[in-house]
């Protein structure tokens, strides 16, 4: 008798099934995309634009700040992350001089992660010619 090893036909390698990141990965890689394109996702209100035609509006002014959130931590431990976005939202407005302050979602999450505020959080500001002011993680 021959001695054959048992290989479960139902057994697949992780790398022979990857999963909608990876396929996405490949297909960039294929089509020479680079990968933060990939990645980037549209808003709803950035696809609305692009259909009605009209061109994205170009920042009049834009920094790099370092904002110390440091204050929150006076707060008590269950309201500490929400005061830490709404002090960054007062630290932009105070820089900028603009009441109209957008916090894109993944800097909210950033600064709210695990229900602690980070001390320190870097962050891109765009000042709009309407003066609103769009607020990104750097």
């Amino acid at each position: 008798m021959s001695e054959e090893r048992f290989t479960a036909p139902e057994q697949k390698k992780a790398e022979e099934k990857p999963i909608e990141a990876q396929k996405e990965q490949e297909k960039a890689r294929a089509e020479h995309k680079p990968e933060a394109e990939v990645a980037e996702k549209e808003s709803g209100r950035a696809a609305e634009k692009k259909k009605a035609g009209e061109k994205e509006e170009k920042p009049v002014l834009e920094r790099v700040y370092t904002f110390n959130l440091r204050e929150a931590y006076k707060k008590p431990y269950y309201k500490r992350a929400n005061y830490a976005v709404r002090l960054l939202r007062k630290l932009v407005t105070r820089h900028l001089k603009s009441e109209d302050v957008k916090i894109d979602p993944a800097l909210a999450e950033f600064v709210r992660a695990s229900g602690q505020p980070k001390p320190r959080v870097k962050v891109k500001a765009a000042k709009f010619g309407d003066g609103a002011v769009k607020v990104q993680l750097a």
